[in-house]
């Protein structure tokens, strides 16, 4: 919801409110003006997450100042990239986010949750590193979040060893 239909959101919660009582305009308008940061509900942080194949992986604790760094293995299907915008007191916002990537298909096929807040990435089983960027552009003092998604070897499934005889 933009700002000029939220303040006559809170415009006429507070006439209604006040129907059939003396109250000045400036009150009125005053009080309208507090309710506004209610309605426009404002998204302070986002809240990331990922896993491997359904299996999570773990978020370092701080800040989201730095790429989070999600490593996967050609043995991987698909890497899930969750981000929640929420607002000060951690509930989560109904905000849009916008996804990006520098993939060209290479490393995996990307795609975006209809809600936004996450995307799936389905790996071809190649290895390589994928920049994956997330934006709110409602939320404008956020910073874009930044995912760095990293497909490495499998593990090791054996071992082979030659003998050389001299």
């Amino acid at each position: 919801m933009d700002v000029p239909t939220a303040r006559a959101v809170a415009l006429i919660t507070v006439a209604l409110a006040n129907a059939g009582q003396r109250a000045e305009p400036a009150d009125l308008t005053a009080a309208a003006a507090s309710l506004v940061p209610w309605i426009l509900v404002v998204t302070t942080q986002l809240v990331p997450s990922a896993d491997a194949d359904g299996r999570p992986i773990a978020i370092p604790p701080g800040g989201t100042d730095m790429p989070l760094a999600v490593a996967a293995t050609v043995d991987n299907t698909t890497v899930t990239l969750g981000l929640q915008p929420q607002d000060d007191h951690n509930d989560v916002t109904p905000d849009v986010l916008t996804w990006t990537n520098d993939d060209t298909g290479i490393v995996a096929a990307w795609e975006v949750s209809a809600d936004t807040h996450s995307c799936v990435g389905t790996l071809n089983h190649v290895e390589g590193v994928v920049t994956v960027t997330v934006a709110d552009p409602s939320a404008t003092a956020l910073p874009p979040f930044v995912f760095t998604v990293t497909v490495g070897p499998g593990g090791t499934s054996q071992m082979v060893g030659t003998a050389t005889v001299v």
